[in-house]
């Protein structure tokens, strides 16, 4: 069993949702700051000081709507909002009445293992999808017969066409002996929660702006980012600062995936029909040899992402971002979905424009929106610029 130590360093600030929205009577905001509070120590001090019965026929009256009303409520009977009721505080730079917090695990910000194994899964379709022709081939038939053209009698709902595909995908990529007896390739490596830090250490609560490109009708020009186009739709989220820094655990089960390459070899003879070699060829018997394999692979995928949606590239030329230097590029959180960040990039590098515009127009996507990569992007938006999200660095 190998395990090493990983560096992980926020380079544009990073959202991964806990799936709570923070509302205007669970903060204060003050001087530029939101201060969370503790409702639970709330409750405990109003039954401690006697005011319950008072505060209950005050809400039902719908009079509080915040807690800053809340602090009014205690000042008039003589108390002052007590200081352990703070959670945590950061700086606010937004002013929308609900806020998307960041995931916390008892107080604390951290990133979950899950996470970097999914943005790990996902790179690594790309990266097989660009290196190997076969696979590609395969899988872009599989896009004509399902989800283009599909026979009259194999018709489904699109959510049910796109989960098979997906389906079919991974198989071919991470399950290459076939069978799901023998399991993913990605079993056999884990990722730790990080390490935690305290939430005034690392977050901030900023707008998220949405954008989307002009409708481009006939060609695939490539836009520029000043083409963007602001959608009035935003949204408030609490987000990691760069320059954090988190650590993880990468754990290689080398001595069960040697059996697992073995048993395989001897089916694989056996076994018809084609699965992808190109992931299986960065699992090796050394878990250095591995994780650097590994990473390596990720930071490709992720660069040719970015390679591919110019517009993308064009809006951290303009801010000023350079997303180099000693780590392994990765993305993690909110930003663009996994369609969108593996099939599309995939069609577009192997100058299947054609064949890209096909696919959109059956998602029924793109209208009003980009038609180079239909999906609306996420900004953050400061003096230097659009700053996109999710980017971070690996060292090790």
């Amino acid at each position: 069993m190998f395990r090493k130590t990983l560096t992980i360093k926020v380079l544009t600030p990073v959202h991964i949702g806990s799936g709570n929205n923070l509302h205007q009577i669970d903060l204060v905001l003050e001087n530029g700051r939101f201060f969370r509070y503790d409702w639970d120590y709330l409750i405990d001090f109003l039954i401690e000081k006697g005011l319950m019965a008072e505060f209950k026929e005050v809400l039902k009256k719908r009079e509080l709507k915040t807690l800053t009303d809340i602090k009014s409520f205690l000042e008039t009977k003589g108390f002052e909002l007590p200081e352990g009721a703070i959670l945590y505080s950061a700086p606010i730079s937004c002013s929308k009445k609900q806020i998307e917090e960041f995931i916390k695990l008892s107080g604390k910000v951290y990133l979950p293992g899950s996470e970097l194994k999914g943005s790990l899964r996902r790179a690594l379709l790309l990266y097989a999808l660009e290196k190997d022709n076969k696979l590609f081939s395969s899988f872009k038939r599989v896009l004509e017969e399902r989800l283009i053209n599909p026979k009259p009698t194999h018709r489904k709902p699109l959510k049910k066409v796109l989960s098979e595909i997906n389906t079919f995908l991974e198989d071919r990529v991470f399950r290459p002996f076939g069978g799901s007896s023998y399991g993913d390739l990605l079993k056999f490596i884990s990722f730790s929660d990080s390490s935690f830090c305290e939430p005034e250490e690392v977050l901030e609560v900023k707008e998220v702006r949405l954008f989307k490109l002009p409708r481009v009708q006939e060609s695939f020009e490539l836009r520029r980012c000043s083409d963007l186009i602001e959608d009035r739709r935003s949204i408030c989220s609490e987000v990691v600062r760069p320059g954090s820094e988190f650590t993880v655990s990468f754990l290689f089960r080398a001595e069960q995936f040697r059996k697992f390459r073995e048993e395989g070899k001897r089916l694989f003879n056996n076994f018809g029909g084609y699965r992808s070699t190109k992931v299986l060829e960065l699992f090796t018997f050394s878990g250095e040899e591995a994780l650097k394999n590994l990473l390596k692979a990720w930071s490709k995928a992720e660069k040719l992402s970015v390679e591919v949606d110019k517009t993308l590239k064009s809006c951290l030329e303009e801010s000023g971002l350079e997303l180099t230097g000693e780590g392994h590029l990765i993305r993690l959180g909110k930003h663009e979905g996994f369609l969108f960040t593996t099939v599309m990039p995939a069609l577009l590098r192997k100058g299947e424009e054609e064949f890209f515009a096909k696919v959109v127009n059956k998602l029924k996507l793109g209208k009003g929106r980009s038609s180079i990569f239909p999906k609306t992007r996420k900004f953050l938006v400061d003096n230097s610029g659009k700053i996109p999200l999710g980017f971070c660095s690996v060292e090790f």
